[in-house]
């Protein structure tokens, strides 16, 4: 699964419309389309919260030119940095960035400026390159606050498919049912749904043991039959909080 929020996203965000659409267009083609839900949504206005904070953020520093480089450079390095892990849940949730990644996005503006006011020629150019770019990245910057005690524990990512976005909702949700002792169809009682009556006397835990991949390989089990397991998992475990 690729990155939902990627360093490239907002890197690519200086190369302009047309130079961007083609490479919009090659990763569709690559990776297909996503999965358009409700976290995709609040995933992508939380980034939308995050880009349009940092612009404001960086004309509190009183520096003259390239905000929108400078932008981009500086998001970019900490959504590289944090390993994709910015809250996106958190901003979301608040509407707000937290003091601490205000501060953190703040410093890193101020560096991504001089950064680029370092480049020789023409800065705007310069800061298209990918050595310019690379650069920076590289750059390691001394940040104060605890920004980094706020990221999330994992790396935000946008499935390609649906069966990716299934994948990853079952690998959240099967850890909780290693030690349920009931059968499916105590499970198909509890949540009121229907699943495979052949297999009601299985255990729910001999399914929670098995990873995406192990679960994608039990004979008889097809996408559409392991979706609403899925969903019968997901009915059970926000049921018990």
């Amino acid at each position: 699964m690729r990155g939902f929020l990627l360093e490239r996203d907002f890197f690519n965000s200086l190369l302009g419309a047309e130079k961007n659409f083609v490479r919009f267009a090659e990763r569709m083609e690559d990776d297909g389309q996503p999965e358009v839900n409700l976290d995709y949504f609040r995933h992508a206005v939380a980034k939308a919260i995050l880009w349009r904070t940092a612009e404001k953020l960086f004309d509190t520093l009183d520096l003259e030119g390239y905000r929108a480089n400078s932008v981009a450079y500086a998001v970019a390095w900490l959504a590289e940095k944090s390993g994709r892990r910015i809250d996106l849940n958190r901003i979301w949730a608040e509407q707000r960035l937290s003091p601490a990644l205000c501060e953190a996005v703040k410093a890193v503006c101020k560096e991504a400026w001089e950064h680029l006011n370092h480049q020789q020629g023409n800065i705007g150019e310069a800061s298209k390159k990918a050595e310019c770019w690379e650069a920076f990245r590289k750059k390691e910057i001394a940040l104060k606050g605890d920004w980094q005690a706020e990221l999330a524990e994992a790396a935000f990512v946008a499935p390609r498919s649906e069966e990716e976005a299934l994948a990853g909702t079952w690998e959240r949700l099967r850890h909780k049912f290693l030690g349920d002792a009931r059968t499916l169809e105590g499970l198909e009682a509890y949540t009121g749904r229907e699943w495979v009556r052949t297999r009601r006397r299985d255990m729910v835990s001999s399914y929670a043991v098995l990873t995406w991949e192990q679960l994608r390989l039990r004979p008889g089990l097809g996408l559409k039959r392991i979706r609403a397991l899925v969903e019968m998992f997901a009915i059970a475990a926000q049921g018990e909080g």
